[in-house]
């Protein structure tokens, strides 16, 4: 993409402007990803599906790459195939979730899933009308809790649960014990006790 950039003339700012839009976009998410929270997931890039359009369409337009279209219709066709099966991943189902907790034992839960999902969880009205959302530093407030862990997520993995590491959904603090864990599509729930 950058050496295409370079090839696009002085005179085709429309073309240049799209080409900086998808290279700034991908530059921004994969930074935010890696010094702050990891954010990438395809419906962060719908707006470019236009602008890479048009980059394609004129990438293909210039004699010097028309020899190779038949490789990159090739490629094109590979990768839908092998993404058709992911294409009805969902995200997670918070009616799910909830119709799996015992909401008689407590009401109270929390995450540790970073700042994105923190913020995901903590600010779902449906979600909050049903439960009391806690920062992980307040637990030691609370007799019971649940930890809701994302636990091979559909939307993150697909279908392969090798991507995500076990350990991610364990819960190790000596002030607590788990009476109970259940593993749910797409959650890990734990309840966690209070030791007094």
């Amino acid at each position: 993409m950058v050496l295409s950039l370079l090839l696009i003339k002085k005179e085709d700012l429309f073309l240049k402007f799209n080409a900086l839009l998808i290279i700034t976009t991908y530059i921004f998410l994969i930074a935010y990803s890696i010094l702050k929270s990891g954010i990438i997931v395809p419906r962060y890039f719908i707006f470019l599906i236009p602008s890479i359009i048009i980059f394609i369409t004129n990438f293909f337009d210039q004699k010097k790459f028309l020899k190779y279209k038949n490789i990159y219709l090739f490629l094109a066709i590979i990768n839908t195939i092998v993404l058709l099966k992911q294409y009805n991943i969902q995200r997670p189902s918070i009616n799910y979730l909830i119709n799996n907790l015992d909401t008689k034992i407590t009401k109270n839960y929390f995450v540790d899933e970073g700042e994105l999902y923190e913020n995901y969880f903590k600010n779902n009205k449906y979600l909050n009308t049903q439960l009391n959302f806690v920062k992980k530093e307040n637990i030691k407030l609370y007799d019971k809790l649940f930890f809701i862990c994302l636990n091979h997520p559909r939307m993150h993995v697909g279908t392969n649960k090798n991507i995500q590491d076990d350990r991610k959904c364990d819960f190790n603090n000596k002030k607590f014990k788990i009476i109970n864990q259940k593993t749910i599509e797409d959650f890990k729930i734990t309840l966690i006790y209070r030791i007094k």
